[in-house]
């Protein structure tokens, strides 16, 4: 319960003094209470990680995390999944480029996950898979190297 007030507090303080590198997560968060199913408002989600992924490229830092929840947590309710799966590889890649190897690694996760739902080929993605759960177990990210395969 205290998630909600969290996010909510998070966005306040970005409105109320100003963006700063923390704001477009902020945003992502927020976007991602919007769209749950106890509120439900996904078109104001949507809206909220719209202002995410801006404020993301104007103060060109990229940030994975703010990928994961936009692409793999928001869009998925205004999109369809096809739209999201290039930009959950982006922030696959510009995670493990950064070091974020958790946040790199839940892209990856839910782009298989909307991979397999969307009719992918599961030859090409069982192919792709392997290499990446090599890379899982390679940094030691053995729960996400099962999650990958199963």
């Amino acid at each position: 319960y205290l998630a909600p007030l969290l996010s909510f507090q998070r966005v306040k303080l970005t409105l109320d003094h100003g963006v700063s590198s923390l704001s477009a997560s902020c945003f992502a968060s927020y976007g991602c209470l919007l769209v749950t199913n106890q509120i439900s408002d996904f078109e104001g989600g949507f809206r909220m990680g719209q202002v995410a992924t801006k404020l993301m490229k104007r103060q060109g830092e990229d940030n994975p995390g703010v990928f994961v929840a936009v692409y793999g947590l928001i869009n998925m309710w205004r999109q369809p999944f096809q739209a999201c799966l290039d930009m959950l590889l982006q922030g696959y890649e510009l995670g493990m480029r950064q070091g974020n190897i958790d946040n790199a690694f839940n892209c990856l996760m839910v782009h298989g996950q909307m991979s397999a739902c969307c009719g992918s080929s599961l030859h090409e993605m069982v192919e792709s898979y392997r290499l990446y759960c090599k890379n899982a177990i390679m940094f030691k990210e053995h729960v996400h190297a099962h999650s990958l395969v199963g």
